[in-house]
């Protein structure tokens, strides 16, 4: 990367000047986790009396393009916003908008998905690119899911869990300034 693009923090995230995020002080990110550019997250969409908007844990890959968005519902007429909580070793594929309440941990979603509001992603498991899951829907942990709303036969071995630790170590671990 261009190190005149990039911001790091304290806690090692590596976020894109050419990102946007909006309410930066409603966003926790634990450390280790990179925001690339062309992606937004609506830290300003925050439910009054939370603590945060947007929480996300460490060793997380958020891919260009990338929106994430809290969830919302209509409370006595008015538009409420409820937090997104993503846990550890999550990576977000390139162009996917997310508004769910809930991502665990070891979670892949590819490129090209849509992820509905109040959607909740057990840890350990796989989206595949150009899915779309509706609000409210609950994945379980193990499985594959592609298409619309449509989950696979096949189950996640129990290394999936490493692989993920693996796969976004190494995202974070070659994501390295250009030599000049």
């Amino acid at each position: 990367y261009d190190p005149n693009e990039i911001i790091q923090t304290d806690s090692g995230n590596k976020i894109s000047r050419k990102s946007t995020i909006y309410g930066s002080q409603s966003i926790t990110i634990a450390g280790k986790t990179i925001v690339n550019s062309g992606s937004i997250l609506r830290g300003d969409l925050k439910k009054q009396g939370s603590q945060f908007a947007i929480s996300i844990g460490k060793y997380c890959y958020i891919s260009k393009g990338v929106k994430i968005i809290p969830p919302a519902r209509l409370v006595n007429g008015i538009e409420a916003f409820y937090p997104i909580r993503i846990g550890d070793h999550v990576y977000i594929g390139e162009n996917s908008q997310v508004k769910a309440s809930s991502i665990g941990s070891n979670v892949y979603i590819g490129k090209n998905c849509v992820i509905g509001e109040f959607v909740v992603i057990k840890d350990g498991a796989y989206i595949n690119d150009n899915t779309t899951i509706s609000p409210h829907a609950v994945i379980p942990s193990w499985t594959v899911w592609y298409g619309k709303n449509q989950f696979s036969d096949d189950f996640l071995a129990a290394s999936f869990l490493q692989y993920m630790e693996n796969l976004t170590r190494e995202c974070y671990f070659k994501f390295l300034p250009k030599s000049r």
